[in-house]
């Protein structure tokens, strides 16, 4: 519905304004003595604000490549990205002899870099320019992201919310435990995410024919993701001693209950493609406040009757009840009842809509 320049420009426009605006709370926040930096010098204080846009406008970009379908681009970005983080850190460490402040400059330099090489390609393959943006747009807009922004909110609180709870009553050891345990079943995240990035763009002009589609990614997502699982626990016995040393070995355990919620959540990501593309973000929202509001409740009860395990099982229960809400509506929205729609059959898979190597 807009041009390239117009969603290059206003996510341009976004990320800068909300830096701002971060950079100038959290300067208010350091001054007014409300934030423990005080061992911080007032050089590596600007250095951490910077990092804001650092953060928020690659992200933007990022954003915009996977709507535009150029996988490819966000890989190359992404690894030239790294490897300038790491040819900047050892010229820092080694020439200058910084150091924190080398990890700083380091990230804002690369960012910055990734930035100018993402808008040189875009310049390149869309004739981007800077554009105006239609009134209209801009309130049809900021209205679906004021739907979207509970479920981004929701993701950046879910990932601690449980941590910072635990703070009040576990030990340092026991979330040192539940950490490992949920970062190791978040990574096997990548593979849902992946196929729901990659299946966005396609999604929000036939609603009949996403919803067949969608179904079939759910089916595939069940399936693919269950083994993925799977397999991670098979092996984390193993692997946890050789890279974390002995003492996590009891966050194996933690990773069997937490299973059953992530399995659930990554098979149901393409559902959250699904209602983002179909103008329906709200959806999505509300299935991530629901899974909030169970998690907390469930670790506020389980927590004193089974301690770390009982954490990993209200984790588990609020991931569950998040892809239940999401299958729900979408058999609401979809109109997809029958049972057809739950058989892994390759019939249903339309190839020509996944995207292609661009």
């Amino acid at each position: 519905r807009i041009t390239v320049s117009q969603a290059v420009s206003i996510l341009m426009l976004v990320g800068l304004l909300g830096s701002i605006l971060g950079i100038l709370v959290l300067w208010i926040a350091i001054y007014a003595g409300w934030l423990p930096v005080a061992d911080l010098s007032p050089k590596r204080q600007f250095l951490a604000l910077l990092m804001i846009p650092a953060i928020a406008v690659p992200l933007s970009l990022q954003l915009l490549l996977a709507g535009l379908r150029h996988f490819v681009v966000i890989a190359t970005t992404s690894m030239l990205r790294a490897v300038l983080q790491i040819g900047l850190a050892v010229f820092f460490f080694m020439t200058l002899g910084w150091g924190i402040d080398a990890a700083y400059s380091t990230f804002i330099l690369s960012s910055a870099l990734t930035v100018i090489v993402t808008l040189v390609y875009l310049k390149h393959q869309h004739k981007f320019h800077l554009a105006m943006l239609p009134l209209s747009s801009v309130i049809d807009m900021a209205w679906y992201s004021f739907r979207y922004f509970p479920a981004r909110l929701g993701n950046v609180l879910n990932a601690h919310l449980v941590l910072l709870i635990l703070a009040f009553f576990a030990t340092k050891h026991t979330i040192g435990l539940f950490s490992l345990a949920v970062s190791l079943m978040g990574q096997s995240l990548v593979v849902s995410n992946a196929m729901s990035r990659a299946i966005q763009p396609r999604l929000g002009d036939k609603a009949e024919e996403d919803s067949h589609f969608i179904s079939q990614c759910c089916r595939v997502s069940v399936v693919l993701f269950g083994v993925l699982t799977l397999g991670l626990l098979l092996i984390a016995g193993y692997v946890v001693p050789i890279l974390f040393s002995e003492s996590f070995q009891e966050s194996v355990g933690l990773l069997w209950f937490l299973a059953p919620g992530i399995w659930l959540k990554g098979a149901a990501k393409p559902l959250r493609a699904y209602f983002i593309g179909a103008h329906h973000p709200g959806i999505v929202s509300t299935a991530m406040l629901c899974e909030l509001a169970v998690t907390v409740l469930a670790i506020l009860i389980m927590y004193p009757l089974a301690g770390i395990t009982g954490a990993a099982i209200s984790a588990s229960l609020g991931y569950v009840v998040n892809a239940l809400v999401l299958a729900i509506a979408y058999r609401k929205y979809s109109g997809r009842r029958d049972r057809k729609s739950t058989r892994l059959n390759s019939s249903h898979t339309d190839i020509s809509r996944m995207p292609s190597s661009a």
